[in-house]
């Protein structure tokens, strides 16, 4: 099959939202367990890590080598593929994205996988487990939410509340920030899902594994990710490079750029 057949690659979204469910069982199987026995460990750039995410990892890779053998995979819990970008196509994945939600025991965690080519994702899924959530992207066919299509908000400016930020805050004063904290792959799916108007986030510990899925989620639903140039980002190992990263309905996106002017670091 080839990958510029629209059949081929349908069935390869498919093939790929059962793969995150499966690798989203085995995420609520492990947590089932006390903590003591997930393994949590800390990385070398602080953000945790447990055993929940090296076995959806493997469940991931080995499904993938089964539909793409020929195919280089980006994932977090790998060592990186050196050789990803001398490829057209290739898969990012983030087997559990929201480490810290999933330990805590919130809903707010996933499952990401995309295909990309020549650095940017044609294919997509966001899988919150705890949820019963499938977000599927393909290029050029929209989003869906469980097989219902997903538009953005229509708002022009951003609502009250409809603001998400992270690592930075605005002014107590502005009533756009939403009030609570979000895992960003939870907020870029309330932006698919009309639920935000926009999501700012100051660059520190995002890597390409964490928006190359949700960024095609999020513009298949008619909405827009970019860098704080207003520029999108490039999903490479080698090329992702932003201070800040924002998201939007599109219709937002001026004053999402615009609150960066506005917003005060925050390293939390």
């Amino acid at each position: 099959m080839s990958f510029h057949s629209e059949k081929y690659l349908k069935e390869l979204l498919d093939n790929i939202s059962e793969l995150s469910q499966k690798a989203g069982a085995e995420l609520i199987n492990h947590r089932k367990k006390k903590n003591k026995e997930l393994n949590i460990s800390q990385k070398i750039d602080g953000s945790l890590v447990t055993k929940a995410d090296f076995a959806s990892n493997e469940i991931i890779l080995s499904g993938l080598r089964k539909l793409t053998p020929q195919l280089p995979v980006l994932s977090e819990e790998s060592t990186i593929n050196l050789d990803f970008d001398r490829h057209e196509y290739g898969w990012i994945v983030d087997p559990l994205d929201g480490t810290k939600p999933y330990i805590e025991g919130s809903f707010d965690f996933s499952v990401l996988i995309a295909l990309v080519k020549d650095n940017q994702p044609i294919l997509a899924v966001m899988y919150f487990p705890a949820k019963e959530e499938l977000l599927t992207g393909m290029l050029g066919e929209g989003t869906k939410l469980n097989g219902s299509k997903l538009e953005v908000s229509k708002n022009t400016t951003i609502q009250e509340g409809h603001l998400s930020l992270r690592h930075c805050r605005l002014d107590e004063e502005d009533k756009r920030s939403y009030p609570e904290w979000l895992d960003s792959c939870a907020a870029f799916s309330k932006i698919a899902k009309a639920e935000l108007d926009a999501v700012l986030i100051r660059h520190l510990h995002h890597k390409v594994w964490d928006v190359a899925a949700p960024a095609l989620i999020i513009e298949g639903a008619g909405g827009k990710l970019t860098n704080e140039k207003g520029e999108k980002l490039i999903y490479s190992p080698t090329k992702f490079m932003a201070k800040y990263i924002i998201a939007s309905n599109s219709l937002t996106h001026k004053e999402a750029l615009a609150a960066i002017m506005q917003a005060v670091s925050k390293d939390v």
